[in-house]
């Protein structure tokens, strides 16, 4: 059977997400016990005017579960403080990529005769 990219990203994801768990345990038979990583999602817009992408790692896996049955993907609107809007349409697999990568450079819909690249990150700290 081959497999498709989604599931050969679903397969990365796995570790990333199981990274995000505890995985130490104090003694034999007890729980693990470890203080769980800040998890950071950032987001770099290219000659920036006021947009914002605003993200939290809740946030970011609840768009990964409500992807994966919208096959057209998830826009998500960067306006921020600018006095226009742009869209940036994020796929299933898009979403996967930056939970595996932990980065993702996507450019903006075109609207009142520009874009932007916006690159996302999710950082562990």
């Amino acid at each position: 059977m081959r497999t498709n990219r989604r599931q050969a990203l679903g397969v990365l994801a796995a570790p990333v997400l199981l990274g995000l768990l505890p995985r130490f345990a104090k003694a034999e038979g007890e729980p693990p016990v470890c203080p769980a990583p800040e998890v950071t999602v950032e987001a770099d817009i290219s000659s920036n005017h006021r947009h914002e992408l605003l993200l939290t790692i809740k946030s970011l896996l609840e768009l990964l579960r409500e992807s994966a049955t919208r096959p057209e993907g998830i826009a998500l609107d960067i306006q921020g403080g600018s006095g226009h809007g742009h869209l940036v349409t994020l796929t299933h697999e898009q979403l996967l990529e930056l939970l595996v990568t932990g980065s993702l450079a996507k450019e903006s819909s075109l609207e009142f005769g520009h874009s932007h690249l916006v690159t996302i990150q999710v950082l562990l700290q």
